[in-house]
């Protein structure tokens, strides 16, 4: 029993490997199926989205240069560097939108790209056009080598079969006249080229009765490994090749970058279709688009908009309290206007006359004064001007005249009271003279009489 269950395991395991090396490699796109042929002449709205755009920078793809030194040198028309020499000639970018669609009969494949130097070249194999390698996912050898072939040469037997399958070349003739056909597509009855509007539209119709797949009711989820050469001529100079972009594994040993074949998925829109392809389907899409979006994205320095350097902050709102300030600080001086008034209250004039006169409210006047003068500073003038009768000298100097006019005006309180006493007879003065006098006398008439006794 556990010889059978360790058997039983080991089966399973050995199918999960077998589906697991069979399933999409690579970058994964999705041809759908469609009632009507799309139009074989030219890419239009008849082909629907593309499956895909590819550039120089897509996964798994990488732009050759095909002329070098060393193959410049060699064979070739006219060999030679220095002016006869090619190594100077660049590939064009040879980007490309791919869109794929089937029938109950035929696969339909179309290559749109950018191309504004047309040209043709002098051999099947070469000028502008493309390469396409399709087969079966579940049949290729190593789908992570070129062409899913494994280790297999291009120039032995068994690829070269192999090539009359599943290869299909199409390229411009040397005069631009017609499309050369090599391997398989020479068994297809459409294979076309066109130029338009600056576009290369390479299309070709492939019958599914190539795979055995035309009776198939049910295509839904079938997985072709590809691989796709996009191959560039500029012109007659370039004898047909300017270099090339491969998508998937092609000829590692031109192009290494890209590691496996790329798959194809066949999808049925009226089919229950599995969760998993479901959603790739939709991020593929997007993928076409990003490059028309990336453009603009760049333009954004509609961020530099120095509406941020708008120095709305700088606005010197901050400034303005600044000059305030001084406003509180004329008040602060007015405090020393109650200042002279204090110092010259106590001037020593209350001591000359007497206490009683010091009752005059002479040091009070100041004190109610000082609010007085406080409030509206011109109401001082108004008051002394009667008083001291020198306004003028007020005016001039603030603080001088303010200040000695007190001074001027404790006596001024006091002058009415000293020019009454010079007027009237000074009785206590009077009394006091007589008292002493009589103090005097008693004094001497008492020292006589002690002198006597003596």
């Amino acid at each position: 029993m556990k010889k059978f269950l360790t058997l039983a395991l080991l089966l399973i395991s050995v199918a999960i490997l077998a589906v697991s090396v069979n399933a999409a490699v690579g970058t994964v796109v999705y041809g759908y199926k469609t009632d009507t042929a799309p139009n074989l002449e030219e890419i239009d709205e008849s082909w629907g989205e593309p499956c895909i755009y590819v550039d120089k920078n897509s996964p798994n793809t990488e732009l050759h240069k095909y002329w070098t030194e060393e193959i410049d040198t060699c064979y070739y028309t006219t060999p030679g560097t220095g002016a006869a020499g090619r190594t100077t000639i660049q590939p064009e970018p040879s980007d490309f939108w791919m869109y794929v669609l089937y029938d109950r009969k035929n696969l339909y494949i179309g290559i749109k790209s950018p191309d504004t130097e047309p040209s043709g070249g002098p051999e099947a194999h070469r000028g502008d056009g493309a390469r396409i390698w399709l087969q079966p996912l579940d049949s290729m050898v190593d789908p992570y080598s070129g062409y899913g072939v494994g280790e297999l040469t291009e120039y032995e037997p068994e690829y070269q079969l192999l090539e009359t399958y599943y290869h299909y070349y199409w390229n411009m003739s040397k005069d631009m006249s017609e499309v050369d056909r090599l391997y398989a597509s020479k068994n297809v009855d459409i294979a076309n080229i066109s130029f338009k509007d600056g576009y290369m539209h390479a299309i070709i119709e492939i019958p599914l009765s190539f795979y055995g797949l035309a009776k198939e009711k049910n295509l839904n989820g079938f997985e072709f490994g590809t691989a796709i050469m996009r191959c560039s001529s500029r012109s007659p100079s370039d004898e047909g090749y300017a270099g090339w972009l491969s998508w998937g594994a092609t000829l590692p040993e031109y192009t290494p970058l890209p590691t496996s074949v790329n798959t194809i998925i066949l999808v049925d829109p009226d089919a229950e279709l599995p969760a998993d392809q479901t959603t790739p389907i939709e991020t593929e899409a997007p993928v076409t688009e990003a490059p028309a979006t990336e453009a603009p994205v760049t333009e954004a320095p509609a961020t530099e908009a120095p509406a941020t350097e708008a120095p709305a902050t700088e606005t010197p709102a901050t400034e303005t309290p600044a000059t305030e300030t001084p406003a509180t600080e004329t008040l602060a001086t007015e405090t020393p206007a109650t200042e002279a008034p204090a110092t010259e209250a106590p001037a020593t004039e209350t001591p000359a006359t007497e206490t009683p006169e010091t009752e005059a409210p002479v040091t009070e006047a100041p004190a109610t004064e000082a609010p007085a003068t406080e409030a509206p500073a011109t109401e001082t003038p108004a008051t002394e001007t009667p008083e001291t009768e020198t306004p003028e000298t007020e005016t001039p100097a603030t603080e001088a005249p303010v200040t000695e006019a007190p001074a001027t005006e404790t006596p001024a309180t006091e002058a009415p009271v000293a020019s009454n006493t010079a007027n009237k007879p000074n009785t206590a003065l009077n009394v006091g003279i007589i008292v002493a006098v009589i103090v005097v006398g008693l004094g001497i008439v008492a020292l006589i009489k002690n002198k006597k006794k003596k």
